[in-house]
This record gives structure tokens, sequence and C-alpha cells, in this order.
């Protein structure tokens, strides 16, 4: 009997999370997970946000945070401001 595959077809960060988690999850039961990645739609300067809860995940799939922001250069913000620069004089404001 030959053990169960699975294929996960996607792109970018989510695909690569998803992988680990079931990996890490999975991988104990026999099961082999294969990360198909379909081609990029990330620019150089996309960015990816989350919750606080991704530490979570981090620790789930044994990621260390503090290797990753300092590998990616990434960073902790508490929310993007967001200014008029039109000059039609519409308010700034903070989304958390």
């Amino acid at each position: 009997m030959s053990a169960l595959h699975i294929a996960l077809l996607g792109r970018d960060a989510p695909l690569w999370l998803a992988a680990a988690a079931l990996r890490r999850a999975l991988a104990p039961a026999g099961v082999a997970i294969t990360a198909v990645a379909l081609p990029s739609e990330a620019g150089p300067a996309d960015l990816h946000a989350t919750l606080p809860a991704i530490e979570a995940l981090h620790n789930q799939i044994g990621i260390d945070e503090a290797a990753l922001l300092r590998t990616t250069g990434g960073a902790f913000t508490l929310g993007q401001n967001f200014t008029d620069r039109s000059g039609a004089g519409r308010a700034s404001f903070l989304h958390s």
C-alpha cells in the first residue's frame, strides 16, 4: 500500500505557509505534501500584512519570527496612516 500524497496548487506566501502547516501536521501519519507554485503575482514592493495570530502559525510550523524579520527586513507596525495627497482636503486616518 502506498502512502497518501497531497498536492497543493497556489502562489506566494499562502501556498508555502499552507504546505508547511499540512506537512507538520500530517507527516506523522505518513502523508506527503507537494507544493506546486504558480507564477508569482507579487512585485518587489508588495507587503504581507498579518494579524498577531500569525505568531501561532509560525510557532506551529517552526518559524523563528526574529530570524524571519531579520532576514526579510520586516518590521512590526500598529497600522497604516492614509493621507490625502490630492489636495481635495480629505481627512487623514490611521487604519490599525
